[in-house]
């Protein structure tokens, strides 16, 4: 995780003094991933979550480039792989969501990774209302909407 903090750093860098090149919002998608894969004790992997979060925000200001579902996804991803379930874990999956549903950002991967991170309960009470009354399957177009 720290090798990535270094990494983003200097990419930064590079890019203020070359203004032909810069990150690409795959390139940031590639490290939020990076992160969300980082293995190691409570510290590393809370250090990777934060690298993951702050890579969020650059994207999220950016004036280039806005997150996508592959985002949203991947930050999901890493809450799930980088906190330990509970209180503090559903809060920031459904946080990050709800940011992908404003964003119109709320696909299959999204939802598949919210499911992942988070607790039945709270998976449920955030798609109540989303789904088809006969089929039971999801509803992208209701997704979409908040309540």
């Amino acid at each position: 995780a720290y090798g990535i903090s270094a990494g983003v750093v200097g990419a930064e860098m590079w890019v203020r003094d070359r203004h032909d090149a810069a990150p690409t919002l795959i390139s940031y998608n590639t490290a939020i991933d990076a992160c969300a894969r980082t293995r190691g004790d409570a510290e590393q992997q809370t250090a990777a979550l934060k690298i993951a979060f702050a890579i969020f925000k650059a994207v999220n200001v950016s004036e280039v480039m806005q997150p996508n579902h592959v985002t949203y996804a991947t930050l999901l991803k890493a809450a799930s792989f980088l906190m330990p379930p509970g209180d503090e874990r559903n809060k920031v999956a459904e946080a990050v969501f709800t940011k992908a549903v404003v964003a119109g950002m709320a696909e299959g991967a999204v939802v598949k990774n919210l499911q992942k991170a988070t607790d039945a309960s709270v998976l449920q009470r955030l798609m109540k209302d989303k789904q088809d009354a006969g089929s039971g399957h999801l509803n992208y177009r209701r997704l979409h909407q908040l309540r």
